[in-house]
């Protein structure tokens, strides 16, 4: 049976959730918009508009890459680093990038598999908040938001923010800047977890695989992010099968 604990005002004929449980699994306020609840028939309705939520998707993912880039801009100038010579584009370091990838993506579909509530809650969220939007986007808008996430991200995380804490050591300059990505990642305190092993990953092989540089996790990351949203695409759509 489904049922509906609402914090918002009752009406005839729906309520609008906020909070929910549907066929027998509790699910949180991570809609993009708040799902319905139809009284009448007693369903959960999703009312989203694909084609709105693609908007909102790509406007978002470009005002956080800009926005992102232009911290990281900042930094570097206030700071008087330059992370040019990190920015080397050749083959072996797009190689690397792409063997860094695979790795992350063998985590990815165990952890997709396995029994672990925290876990397959953070995809839940993921499929619930991003599902729609994803599966209404272009493959080249996927990879451009996966590209646009690997710049800016890697950028700030694994370029200017290690570089600024150089000074106070490796480990400070490696751990600090990671656990700041995984906050960024926080949608749950395991999905905060899992993002920060990841940077962790990407920072280590920097540290232990000179011959790559920053060009070597932008690629990873990615990578691995345009895989996982044609996942995420891919499963909204059997699911509306």
């Amino acid at each position: 049976m489904t049922t509906c604990a609402a914090d918002s005002k009752i009406t005839r004929q729906r309520l609008k959730c906020r909070w929910y449980i549907a066929d027998d699994t509790f699910y949180g306020p991570y809609a993009a918009r708040p799902l319905q609840f139809d009284l009448a028939r007693g369903n959960l309705l999703d009312r989203r508009d694909p084609q709105q939520e693609r908007r909102s998707l790509l406007q978002m993912s470009f005002g956080v890459t800009v926005g992102t880039i232009v911290l990281t801009i900042t930094g570097c100038w206030l700071g008087e680093i330059s992370l040019l010579p990190q920015l080397q584009l050749n083959g072996f370091v797009m190689g690397a990038g792409v063997l860094l990838s695979m790795p992350l993506l063998g985590v990815f579909f165990g952890l997709k598999s396995l029994p672990f509530e925290p876990v397959r809650r953070v995809f839940r969220i993921v499929n619930e908040y991003f599902g729609p939007a994803m599966a209404s986007c272009r493959v080249t808008e996927l990879a451009l938001i996966a590209l646009g996430a690997g710049v800016s991200e890697e950028l700030l995380f694994r370029g200017l923010l290690p570089a600024a804490l150089a000074g106070r050591g490796v480990l400070i300059a490696i751990v600090l800047p990671n656990i700041a990505f995984g906050i960024l990642h926080a949608a749950t305190i395991t999905y905060a977890v899992i993002a920060t092993c990841i940077g962790l990953f990407f920072s280590l092989c920097l540290l232990i695989w000179p011959e790559t540089n920053l060009v070597t996790v932008i690629v990873a990351h990615a990578a691995y992010d345009f895989i996982a949203f044609l996942v995420v695409a891919r499963e909204h759509r059997l699911s509306r099968m």
